[in-house]
């Protein structure tokens, strides 16, 4: 009888290599859906915020892929900061990339951060100074917020002070 013959005659070392095969191709299926999509639900956002974080990217880069998709900043935001991100830094990116929601943007950082109030507001009027008016008068109504926290920041900011007339 003739044994047949087998290229690969040790099976564990066959196996090492199937399951190091199988890993890396799981790695680059995450990494390939790792994208965000019109529609995607919070919990979605959430954990597609949480991967990107995971994967090294800048809040500024999951901000403007999130933006290029239509998904609204303000959950974006809310993302990043439950996440554990700077809420000042957030509201800045944010806003550079999408100035018409400055005041959503202010106003979901605020509601999860109400303590830091005055860095969310100098942040949110320094960048977006052309709407510091509705940012302010929208801060102050955030409960939990401080509004003398809210005012300081604005001074502070250049921002308008709420009653003031342009």
């Amino acid at each position: 009888m003739k044994k047949s013959s087998n290229t690969n005659s040790n099976p564990s070392r066959h196996n090492i290599n199937a399951l190091i095969l199988a890993l890396s191709l799981v790695s680059l299926a995450g990494d390939a859906q790792a994208k965000f999509v019109a529609g995607m639900t919070a919990q979605q956002l959430s954990q597609e915020v949480k991967v990107w974080l995971k994967s090294g990217k800048a809040p500024d880069a999951i901000a403007r892929a999130a933006h290029d998709a239509g998904l609204n900043s303000e959950q974006v935001a809310s993302c990043l900061i439950e996440s554990g991100q700077n809420p000042a830094a957030v509201v800045a990116a944010l806003i550079k990339i999408d100035p018409q929601a400055a005041v959503l943007i202010t106003v979901a950082a605020l509601t999860m951060k109400p303590a830091q109030a005055s860095a969310i507001t100098a942040a949110a009027v320094s960048a977006a100074p052309q709407q510091s008016r509705a940012i302010i008068l929208e801060a102050l109504t955030v409960p939990e917020v401080n509004p003398s926290d809210v005012l300081s920041a604005t001074a502070s900011g250049g921002g308008v002070v709420p009653g003031e007339s342009h």
